[in-house]
């Protein structure tokens, strides 16, 4: 092409200026028979403080199989030119087929009429039934009884709460079985070494079978096995968007933002369900055990804690990261609260400075899924049939702190480098030994960056980090803490450290024969 043609080509294809840049973001999530969608429109184009391309609004459509390659290619949605009125609230488009395939398209144009028909402004989306839960933390507010609110399903529901004083209990608000997949499919069990249920037992009495009559094993460390609760599937999606903390839970996988960290094995295949020990962990021949009325470990390294939780059997090993994170934000979204203790009880809290004053497992063994105190007694608390807080810090898997960042890894194999975990970027910055202040969320969690909270604001709970070496976390809080418990994060100790006030639980991965019918009623 002569240089004139280059040049009359180029101006003519410019009299309608240029096209918009992509839109910042385009998420489309699966309804029953729908699909709710949000945009976030491109900005004006300026270079060099010249205002190249103006943006005058973009086409929504959607096609069945297939993209749509045009502005006319599929069916259209909307033409949308108030820019910003699908960013926080979204579209709600009806009519579509369950289980089909459909693709959402944004095409933004200009003042021109010129349409950007880039594949990036793509999504795909496969209606279907589903449950899904949510909050949102509100960064701007310190108050921990305000900064959370509901959304989706739960928008209009009554948190769970504590018993507020020293005779122990809770209230269930709204949330119940029949309205919750996650409490259906929470059901303690005798869980064989081999990964497979032996029995359910009694949810407000777990000496005995699910009969309510026969005696249970959960007391003996004769049985080859341990005492588990089950936790069905759950779907995560988070994200950070205008100073909130969004955190979603579902039962199916609504978009490919939906992930399922704490129930993947080490193959990346998905687990139906998984399970968490229904106590802290106890050292009985070489083996790390979820016993009841047993004294908890201690004393032991990482490396040691680690061998005996596998001694168990294959598919045993200590604490992950991806699983206790989910933990922490269950107690937010039952609770609607960020203060742990006020909210869940403030279990063995401030109870001693040595190993004697740590409790014994299955202090409680009656009371349901869900007890504690609200007032400040040492006596430890139980969140989905699993005792927690008494006394010990938990070590776990799946978060180093190296080179003062976090680095953290969803699923087996672990190691003590960081070799093929995420490098996330972040850091604990403030006084080592003060309460979270501020939390930065990835896909992978919140992890704590700024200290300088107190224990009635923000998030309630301490934080401790040494930038100078390779940290393996330990989490919750001790005894020997006081009211920094709860939902802490230690970063400062090594995996060679063996203290009286760190033990470690054994958790189990679900064999590849496992099923969600092993939990059904």
């Amino acid at each position: 092409m002569s240089d004139f043609a280059a040049a009359k080509y180029i101006l003519d294809n410019m009299k309608n200026g240029i096209a918009p840049d992509n839109v910042e973001a385009i998420n489309v999530m699966a309804m029953d028979g729908g699909a709710k969608i949000r945009v976030r429109p491109p900005k004006d184009t300026v270079i060099d403080n010249q205002l190249i391309c103006t943006v005058k609004g973009y086409r929504l459509l959607i096609k069945e199989g297939a993209a749509p390659e045009t502005e006319d290619d599929g069916t259209l949605i909307e033409e949308v030119t108030q820019l910003d009125k699908y960013k926080a609230n979204a579209l709600l488009h009806s009519g579509l087929v369950n289980g089909t395939t459909y693709y959402v398209a944004a095409f933004p144009f200009n003042d021109y009429g010129l349409f950007n028909r880039n594949a990036a402004n793509v999504a795909k989306v496969v209606p279907q039934a589903y449950t899904l839960f949510g909050y949102y933390d509100d960064l701007t507010d310190s108050n921990p009884e305000t900064k959370i609110h509901y959304i989706e399903m739960n928008a209009g529901f009554e948190p769970m709460r504590v018993v507020a004083d020293n005779t122990g209990g809770w209230t269930e608000g709204t949330w119940s079985e029949e309205n919750c997949w996650i409490l259906r499919g929470n059901r303690p069990y005798m869980v064989k070494n081999d990964g497979t249920i032996d029995y359910e037992l009694c949810h407000t009495d777990y000496s005995k079978k699910i009969d309510g009559v026969t005696a249970s094993d959960v007391s003996s460390a004769a049985y080859a096995g341990n005492a588990m609760a089950t936790i069905p599937l759950i779907w995560v999606k988070r994200y950070t968007e205008d100073n909130k903390q969004y955190h979603l839970f579902c039962d199916t996988q609504l978009d490919d933002d939906f992930t399922a960290g704490a129930f993947t094995r080490a193959d990346g295949s998905i687990e139906p369900y998984t399970f968490y020990p229904m106590f802290a962990g106890s050292l009985i021949s070489n083996k790390l055990r979820s016993i009841a009325g047993q004294g908890q470990m201690n004393s032991q390294t990482g490396t040691n804690e680690i061998t005996y939780a596998k001694n168990n059997g294959a598919l045993w090993n200590t604490g992950y990261f991806s699983i206790v994170q989910l933990r922490w934000e269950l107690e937010t979204l039952f609770t609607r609260s960020t203060n742990k203790q006020d909210a869940c009880g403030y279990g063995n809290y401030t109870g001693g400075t040595q190993a004697s004053n740590l409790s014994r497992t299955g202090t409680l063994l009656t009371g349901g899924r869900f007890y504690g105190y609200g007032s400040k007694v040492n006596k430890p608390r139980k969140f989905m049939h699993c005792e927690q807080q008494a006394g010990a810090w938990e070590r776990i898997n799946g978060l180093l702190y190296v080179g003062g960042k976090y680095y953290v890894k969803e699923s087996e194999p672990y190691n003590e480098t960081g070799d093929g975990y995420i490098n996330t970027g972040l850091s604990m910055s403030g006084t080592s030994g003060g309460y979270i202040k501020t939390q930065v969320m990835t896909k992978q969690g919140c992890f704590p960056t700024e200290l300088g909270g107190s224990s009635d604001t923000y998030y309630c709970c301490g934080g401790w980090y040494n930038a100078g070496q390779v940290d393996h976390a330990v989490v919750d809080g001790s005894c020997a803490s006081s009211l920094l418990c709860g939902g802490a994060v230690t970063v400062d100790i090594l995996v060679s450290i063996a203290s009286w006030r760190i033990s470690a639980r054994s958790y189990c991965k679900t064999p590849t024969t496992a099923t969600a019918s092993d939990i059904e009623a």
